[in-house]
């Protein structure tokens, strides 16, 4: 004898699949956070921000050669403008100014390689 399902059966089966899914996730949500909170003895910056942890890294020696201010400074007409001085006390710190800016055609340092399509734009 063959079963027919009715409507409301369709929707108990239906409810009882979605039970089952909705345990499964906050099981494997248990499980992730479980994992995520055991102690690990990686290096994690700024929980004390007052303080300089011991075994965070530091810089030995810092170069800043005559290519690297070439580097920083490409694209910048001479003489260089007084606003730019900042670059010859430049410290280890991050600093946008020394990494490509937006693509262009909003790129006026020229920081980007060239391509034909541009190249062939700009006859």
């Amino acid at each position: 004898m063959e079963m027919s399902w009715t409507f409301e059966m369709r929707g108990v089966a239906r409810g009882g699949i979605a039970l089952l899914l909705s345990l499964a996730a906050v099981a494997s949500i248990d499980v992730t956070i479980a994992g995520a909170q055991e102690p690990t003895d990686q290096f994690i910056a700024g929980t004390k921000p007052d303080r300089r942890p011991d075994r965070a890294p530091r810089i030995q020696t810092l170069d800043h050669d005559a290519d690297w201010r070439a580097a920083a400074l490409r694209g910048v007409s001479k003489p260089i403008p007084s606003s730019l001085r900042f670059v010859d006390d430049q410290g280890a710190w991050f600093t946008p100014f020394t990494r490509r800016n937006m693509p262009p055609p909003y790129d006026i340092r020229a920081l980007y390689p060239p391509t034909s399509r541009r190249a062939s734009r700009a006859r």
